[in-house]
């Protein structure tokens, strides 16, 4: 990112690219409030953060519903995910497992 001396700019893309709400000013705020909370706009992609609150959002309605892996990788439920925000591409049934597979360690070692 190119530094021109503006505060406001930084500010902005803190904000937008790593959703920190403590740096952007309330007036800018108020205006980003104003704007539809998704974008169609395909060329801004989704925030880091958002991609791993829906991962693990994912991942624990797995482990919350006994449901399958491959549950979050079929079309249907692709093209629902897909409706919420058209940027987010959901973790391969391969990732899924893995952090299953984590989640499960860290639970046993935590009982042990």
């Amino acid at each position: 990112m190119a530094y021109n001396g503006s505060a406001t700019n930084l500010r902005r893309h803190l904000f937008i690219k790593h959703d920190i709400a403590a740096a952007i000013y309330d007036s800018q705020l108020s205006q980003m409030k104003q704007k539809p909370a998704v974008s169609n706009d395909m060329s801004t992609p989704l925030p880091k953060i958002r991609q791993k609150q829906l991962d693990k959002a994912i991942v624990d309605c797995i482990i919350d519903d006994s449901l399958p892996f491959t549950t979050f990788t079929k079309s249907g439920m692709i093209n629902l995910l897909k409706t919420f925000d058209p940027r987010y591409e959901p973790p391969s049934r391969f990732t899924i497992v893995s952090r299953v597979d984590d989640i499960y360690h860290k639970y046993v070692d935590e009982v042990k």
